[in-house]
């Protein structure tokens, strides 16, 4: 059970209702693989002040997909859209992103004057994985997936502390050529 705030509680059931979308990624700033900075968009039309951090507005910009809540443990994910991006800026976008980075979205409600209604719920928070690109004419659509913690243990490992995984990776490499050998050693250097 969620502990939602009286208001937000009041907006889930009122007639007339005008939903938001927050979304907070961690992308590379580009002077290194630690410099990081954090994107903060929402669905808005401009920039709204919020949690104390200013949230760029994407207004139609910026789709979510929907991610479903259950009881049971199980790997989700939800997806992050971007649209309107000029197609030679794409290059940019894609080395700002990282594998695994996290992302969060909260879901709220705008009262009639413009203002959050208080506490946006967060709905989703995973990381990212690899993102999706679709061209239309001058621009494109990137897509960004992130998933939970749970995904991990869905992926099986396959590479291995082998001669075998080794020659897939990197040909010729002989580092692991004597791994299946030191399985039967006896622990003793030099002569016995």
């Amino acid at each position: 059970m969620r502990d939602l705030s009286e208001d937000f509680d009041e907006q889930l059931f009122a007639k007339v209702k005008t939903p938001v979308v927050f979304l907070e990624g961690e992308f590379n700033g580009g002077s290194g693989e630690d410099s990081v900075y954090v994107e903060r968009l929402w669905s808005g039309p401009a920039p709204i002040e919020w949690d104390g951090k200013t949230w760029l507005g994407a207004g139609g910009l910026l789709s979510v997909s929907p991610a479903g809540e259950t009881s049971e443990l199980r790997a989700a994910q939800f997806a992050v859209g971007l649209s309107g991006i000029p197609v030679d800026r794409i290059a940019r976008v894609l080395g700002a992103v990282r594998k695994n980075k996290p992302g969060r979205v909260w879901f709220g409600f705008l009262m009639n004057d413009g203002s959050i209604v208080s506490d946006p719920q967060l709905w989703f928070e995973g990381r990212l994985d690899v993102p999706e690109i679709s061209e239309d004419g001058p621009t494109a659509t990137v897509t960004f997936t992130y998933a939970n913690r749970l995904v991990v243990f869905e992926n099986s490992i396959t590479w291995r502390l082998t001669n075998e995984s080794q020659q897939t990776l990197y040909p010729g490499d002989r580092g692991f050529e004597f791994v299946t050998e030191l399985q039967e050693w006896n622990g003793l250097w030099g002569r016995s």
